[in-house]
């Protein structure tokens, strides 16, 4: 079975499977012709079939979603979401649909826990990891060290204005977790990836430290950044939307610096809350 590369299409978004296999299949159609005879292929079925189903006239069966899932690349929390969404679509009674929409939700709401969607990144122990998000430093000294011009305890302590023993000791840790290697005098990333998960404690500290990192930004009178802030009345639905799109920003952002000449250590943040909580009562 010949698979394409994982998609950046917000699965989750989509309330038709037809129109998300058609979306899926024109992302892709530059990458090899005959996209749409592999894809039947992969699923089992004749060209001519598949044709029909995007059409409007024919249905997937589930197995056939699920080889559909596959041929994409899609994540599990993907796959769950458009195999779902297929029994949504076909179901004949307002029960077998309640049914699909609880296992839509349950995919979509699993689908925006990132690090499901960011599977190349490795773990740190517990104690790493508390050491890592404990100040802003360490994340910052970890990416510095990645920089072009080959970077010293020196350089990173001019660049980042802090005191050398604290540079040093933040350096010797992350050469300890794995995150760098020492080469003479000079640093360098290696491959190891962390993520922190929404769900882990340190999660708190890690926003507050880039929070606070944001208003020192903001009060420098050199400041070049970009900041916006919005405080507006919406929809439930809509506040769910722009948070969707905040996590397909997020998927687009991570994918250009991958492949960014590293030639400068940066920071983006963003925030889509609810102020407050409405009760039915009002």
């Amino acid at each position: 079975m010949k698979m394409v590369e994982k998609t950046t299409i917000d699965i989750t978004s989509f309330v038709e499977y037809k129109t998300c296999l058609r979306k899926l299949l024109n992302d892709r159609k530059s990458e090899f012709k005959g996209q749409r005879s592999a894809l039947a292929r992969a699923m089992g079925c004749q060209p001519a079939y598949l044709a029909r189903v995007l059409n409007g006239s024919a249905d997937l069966s589930l197995e056939q979603m699920t080889s559909a899932a596959q041929y994409f690349a899609l994540t599990p929390a993907q796959t769950r979401y458009l195999v779902s969404l297929l029994g949504y679509n076909r179901a004949g009674t307002q029960a077998l649909k309640s049914f699909w929409e609880e296992q839509m939700i349950q995919a979509s709401s699993d689908q925006k826990e990132l690090k499901g969607r960011l599977r190349d990144s490795e773990s740190l122990t517990q104690a790493q990891i508390r050491t890592y998000y404990s100040s802003w430093h360490y994340a910052a000294i970890h990416m510095a060290a990645g920089l072009k011009k080959s970077m010293t305890d020196r350089s990173i302590t001019q660049l980042l204005s802090l005191p050398m023993d604290l540079t040093r000791t933040a350096l010797a840790f992350l050469v300890d977790a794995g995150l760098l290697e020492k080469n003479g005098i000079r640093y360098a990333r290696t491959d190891r990836r962390i993520h922190l998960s929404r769900k882990d404690p340190m999660v708190l500290n890690h926003h507050v430290n880039w929070k606070l990192k944001t208003v020192e930004s903001l009060a420098r009178p050199d400041e070049s950044g970009i900041h916006y802030s919005s405080v507006v009345s919406i929809s439930r639905d809509d506040l769910r939307q722009l948070q969707e799109l905040m996590l397909t920003f997020a998927e687009k952002a991570r994918a250009i610096v991958k492949d960014s000449d590293d030639e400068l250590v940066a920071c983006y943040t963003f925030d889509c809350f609810e102020v407050g909580h409405l009760t039915e009562r009002y």
